[in-house]
């Protein structure tokens, strides 16, 4: 459920056939309407996308997923994850707590305030696929315990991951342009990451020799997922693309097995992984 406040603060249909239309207006404050309903609608839109296109890659119910019902196909249910939008608990962020399988995973979108009015992270679709990332990172890592990334170097992996996922979700073509993410909230070209994800290596200098460099888990991010939008350049440019990635994980192209390979990758790493 995606709500601002309470739990049972949700968004109603506009219609009887359950359309949830809301257009943001820019013009006015994230917390008038109608943009917090257009906010809970895309936050949720989004994050049971996510749940499905991951699902048919290997985020299942066994997999320790977030479901409230897991049909007897594995795994404890009970724990939908729940999106806190425009949480007062912050500010120009976003967070996701993962608890183990069996407990609800807390999505909470902040407001922005580098522009007047405010921008809602709930509307910054990229940020929504990281930080839902992290709840499939933290559960599929260490079988379901929801703390197997916990060290700098894990945490490290976590951020890039969800990073890398933000990237894969949003291509619609074989072109693999430099990334950028948080631009929106922001307000600026360059979005929140120091370097935008790039093949060029004058756009983004950042290796794997950079950790010695960094000592925060944004910082390690940032290079893992460079290294990962790497990959899958070179996995695109020796495969292909597949148009229909998000709803059929069984082709050979390269954004397919890009997606593959960071899935099915997370399970068989030890808890608090390295990236050496």
């Amino acid at each position: 459920m995606a709500y601002k406040g309470t739990a049972s603060s949700l968004t109603s249909a506009t219609s009887a056939v359950l359309n949830f239309i809301y257009d943001q207006n820019p013009a006015v404050a994230p917390t008038t309407d109608p943009n917090v309903d257009a906010a809970r609608t895309n936050a949720f839109y989004i994050v049971n996308t996510l749940h499905d296109v991951t699902y048919r890659y290997g985020f299942t119910e066994a997999a320790f997923n977030f479901q409230s019902d897991n049909f007897g196909k594995g795994g404890l249910g009970n724990d939908p994850v729940s999106i806190s939008v425009q949480s007062t608990a912050g500010i120009d962020n976003a967070d996701f707590a993962t608890p183990p399988d069996g407990q609800s995973g807390l999505m909470r979108m902040f407001l922005w305030d580098y522009t007047s009015p405010q921008r809602d992270g709930a509307l910054e679709n990229d940020i929504v696929t990281h930080e839902n990332t992290h709840g499939l990172t933290n559960r599929m890592t260490g079988g379901g315990t929801g703390a197997c990334l916990q060290t700098l170097e894990a945490g490290g992996l976590g951020e890039g991951w969800s990073d890398a996922m933000a990237e894969w979700i949003e291509h619609t073509s074989s072109a693999v342009p430099d990334y950028v993410l948080g631009a929106y909230v922001i307000n600026f070209p360059t979005g929140v990451r120091v370097y935008p994800y790039s093949t060029n290596n004058k756009t983004n200098p950042l290796r794997y020799s950079s950790l010695l460099s960094y000592h925060e888990v944004h910082a390690f991010g940032e290079i893992w997922a460079n290294m990962l939008h790497n990959v899958y350049a070179a996995l695109v440019a020796a495969h292909g693309w597949s148009s229909t990635a998000l709803t059929d994980p069984s082709g050979s192209e390269g954004n397919v097995v890009f997606l593959h390979l960071l899935i099915d990758a997370l399970p068989l790493q030890p808890c608090n992984p390295t990236c050496g």
